[in-house]
Order: structure tokens, then sequence, then C-alpha cells
């Protein structure tokens, strides 16, 4: 007998996340390239926040090269946004899972592990710590009550406790009451200079600490431009082992500030077309 076709399926349906989607998109301050491959990411994760594309595709959805991407994915990585757990089959190397676990809306994975994609993607001790963190019944300290009330979760929690607190650490001694009020509210300038290449951990915190051992007095700090040419050094000291690294951080600078390509543009249009309700706020 025939098979039958089922004339009113129509056209198959894309799975969009719209919870995560929304909650990306309404994220304000984070460069167009990341914030791009963060609303694919929400766009396409399950319920815990994992997603498991491959970066090529990824790439041709987001109209850019495979080295942006990857760039891009360090940003957001860098700023707690969202983590890479390698995968391997058979012992072969196979695509990364992602997890955005930065999004409060999300499930936690189960104890015993994600039930698609097995143990190996799991919790770890700071997720789950930031989980619990978001939770909308989850109550700040009193000190930070006020500010957690009038800051979104991107910049209390995510920029504050996983970039700038680290940075104003390194500062020891510099780092006085006023002047870690002042460089708070600049999280803006950390997110520029990572968005551009500068790596946290192997050119912001050794240039910021170096700088605070090299002068006793204390001066008053404004913003974090104040340390731009240090780190500009740091990078070129570490650039022995790896002479093209200034070169791609002076390369991603020079994009800087040119505006949406055609490319982001037609990937808005897409998020906006594919999420219905969503907002497209605080985009660059």
């Amino acid at each position: 007998m025939a098979r039958r076709t089922n004339l009113r399926m129509g056209k198959a349906k894309t799975y969009v996340n719209l919870a995560a989607l929304n909650w990306a998109t309404a994220i304000e301050g984070l460069p167009t390239g990341p914030k791009t491959l963060l609303c694919l990411l929400a766009r396409y994760s399950d319920k815990f926040g994992v997603s498991w594309h491959k970066q090529e595709a990824m790439a041709r959805e987001l109209g850019c090269t495979a080295r942006s991407l990857r760039n891009h994915l360090k940003v957001l990585v860098q700023l707690g946004l969202v983590r890479r757990i390698g995968q391997s089959w058979d012992g072969r190397q196979a695509p990364n899972i992602y997890h955005f676990f930065a999004w409060p809306g999300r499930a936690l994975i189960p104890q015993d592990g994600h039930p698609l994609r097995g143990r190996s993607v799991s919790e770890t001790a700071e997720t789950r710590q930031r989980h619990g963190w978001q939770r909308p019944d989850f109550p700040p300290a009193e000190e930070e009550s006020a500010e957690h009330n009038n800051e979104s979760s991107f910049e209390s929690i995510t920029v504050r406790k996983g970039v700038v607190e680290p940075c104003l650490d390194a500062l020891g001694v510099w780092a006085t009451e006023g002047n870690r009020d002042r460089l708070r509210k600049d999280f803006q300038t950390l997110i520029d200079l990572l968005s551009i290449g500068y790596d946290l951990a192997d050119h912001i915190l050794p240039a910021l600490r170096k700088m605070a051992a090299s002068d006793p007095a204390i001066p008053l700090i404004r913003s974090w431009q104040f340390f731009v040419d240090a780190i500009e050094q740091q990078a070129r000291a570490g650039a022995a082992e790896d002479p093209s690294a200034v070169e791609k951080i002076e390369s991603r600078a020079g994009d800087t500030g040119s505006g949406q390509s055609e490319e982001e543009a037609e990937f808005l249009k897409l998020l906006e077309s594919s999420s219905g309700n969503a907002v497209m706020r605080g985009w660059p």
C-alpha cells in the first residue's frame, strides 16, 4: 500500500528559544559582533541554555569569518555569558557544546548530565552559583540591593563579578573606595578592550598589577582608559611568542565604530522575523 503524504503538514517550523533570545537582545553595551553571536546561541539553545552548532555553520549564518566568530566567542566567554564545552567521539574531536548559562530563565542541567548530550555536559560550581544569583527571588546583599534593583543582570552580575571585580582586585592599594566607585561605572571600557582582542588574564590583569606596583602614590582614577597604554604594552611584550597577536588586535581596533555590516543588518532582520514579539533593544 502506498504511503500517504500529509498534505496539511505545510512548511517546517524552525525551533526558536524566544525567552532566551528576548533576554539576550535586551542586553545593552555589548559590541555588535559578540551580541549577534550571543543572540544566535540564545535562539538555538534548549531549556538548559545548551546548543551544539558547528562553528562553520554559525559563521555562515552570521556572515562572518571563522576567525571573527572565534573572537566574538572569546569575548562572550571572558564576560561570563557563555561557556564552551569540548567534546570528542571515539577519540576524535567533535563540535563544541555552548552553554548560555548567564540566561536567568534557564533550567539547571540534571545531576546525571544533559538528557541528549550525556554526562560530559553538566553544571559546574560556578554555573550553579550563578543560577542562584539570577533567580528572581534571590535576595541581594543589603549593600547591593539598591543598585541590584536598578541594573540589568548583565551589568550587576556578569560584568561586575566576572570582569570588573578581578580588575579592581589587581589594583591593590590603588583600589580606594572612590576609585572603585568610579571604575565600576566605567565597565563599558573593559568590554570594549575585550572586544578588540585584549585578553583579561594575559593582558589586562598583569598590566594593572604592574602599573599599581610601580608607584606607591595613589592616583585619582576616573576611567579604565587610564590603563590603556599599559595594557597595550603588556600585549606587545607577550607578542614575542605570537607576533600575529598585536596585528589581530590592531586590525580589530581599526574596525571599531564602523557600524553594522550588511551581513549583521540582515541577521538582525532574521532575528526580528523569527522572534515575533522580540524587541531589539540596546544594540550598539
